[in-house]
């Protein structure tokens, strides 16, 4: 077999320059840290009376749809007399992370989202579809049918399955 890489050059560049700098130029992830100072933004601007309060904007949001492409300009969500539109928590989240996206930032409040749609009933934004596809769909399981929730590992196996074949069918 013929092959142009040189293993000894590669150890010396290694040794040289280190592996710790290799690195992905496109962040696929948002960090924990980086959310939750999104939620604590939401919160002070919002002037929530609690950070649950932020959370359950947030959620709202999500679950309705305000993390897919094309949102920024509509989707909204209100509880009580407060409102959040997509725009504004985009706005919010590029300020600290300027390359972030809102899909990114639900991922990273995937298991906080789940927890406040199942204690308000907030179903997912697929749950329509989810509902009318797989016979007996629970209440629990519609509020995990989200787009963003395929890669969360708490997600519901038949949830997890259902997404990713979904998702799939969409991008292909």
């Amino acid at each position: 077999m013929i092959t142009i890489v040189n293993v000894n050059n590669l150890l010396q560049l290694k040794k040289k320059k280190g592996s710790d700098k290799l690195h992905n130029r496109r962040d696929h992830e948002l960090s924990y840290a980086i959310a939750t100072q999104v939620v604590t933004e939401v919160h002070t601007q919002k002037q929530t009376e609690t950070i649950e309060e932020s959370l359950v904007l947030i959620t709202g949001l999500f679950q309705t749809g305000g993390a897919n492409s094309g949102a920024i300009g509509e989707a909204k969500f209100a509880y009580g007399d407060i409102e959040l539109s997509a725009a504004e928590l985009g706005a919010i989240l590029t300020k600290l992370k300027p390359s972030a996206t809102l899909r990114q930032l639900s991922r990273a409040l995937a298991q906080d989202i789940i927890s406040v749609a199942l204690v308000f009933d907030i179903p997912g934004d697929l749950s329509h579809q989810f509902a009318a596809e797989v016979p007996n769909a629970t209440r629990e399981e519609l509020a995990w049918a989200s787009h963003f929730q395929k890669t969360n590992s708490a997600c519901p196996e038949r949830v997890k399955t259902w997404l990713r074949k979904t998702l799939s069918r969409k991008t292909s």
